[in-house]
Parts: structure tokens; sequence; C-alpha cells
């Protein structure tokens, strides 16, 4: 067996594809083009992950939708 890092033991794969999608729209876009970035439709969990990064980089963020189609909007400062 590959060990596997600490987080991705403890979550699943669209948790961490979810935590990157965010970090890259939030070094690609929020951050360096002042743009608001809406992410993909997630789960409630991936998008709390979502917001919990986005206030790490002391970015504000939105849950936008309904049902399977809520997902996080992320807002420049």
């Amino acid at each position: 067996d590959i060990p596997q890092p600490a987080m991705a033991a403890s979550g699943s794969d669209d948790d961490l594809a979810g935590l990157e999608e965010c970090r890259l729209a939030v070094e690609q876009l929020v951050l360096p083009q002042g743009r608001p970035v809406e992410l993909l439709p997630r789960s409630p969990r991936v998008r709390q992950l979502q917001a919990e990064l986005a206030a790490h980089y002391q970015l504000a963020s939105a849950e936008f939708g309904s049902g399977s189609q809520q997902r996080l909007r992320i807002f420049p400062r």
C-alpha cells in the first residue's frame, strides 16, 4: 500500500478536488485579478471546507443555488 497524506486519509477525493479548485481560484483569479469566482456545485461538507479556506485568505464567500446545485462564490477584498 502507498501511504496517503493525512488529509486524504480523513477526506474523500471530492473534498480534495473541492479544496484544490478553491485554492486555484483564489490564487489565480480572486487575489491577482480582483474578480469574484463561483465554484462548482459541491456537497455541504465541501462547501464548508471551501468557505474556511477562503476565510484563511481573508476573503468573503457566500452560498448560491439550491439543492444539488449549491455552490460557493468567493469575493475579492
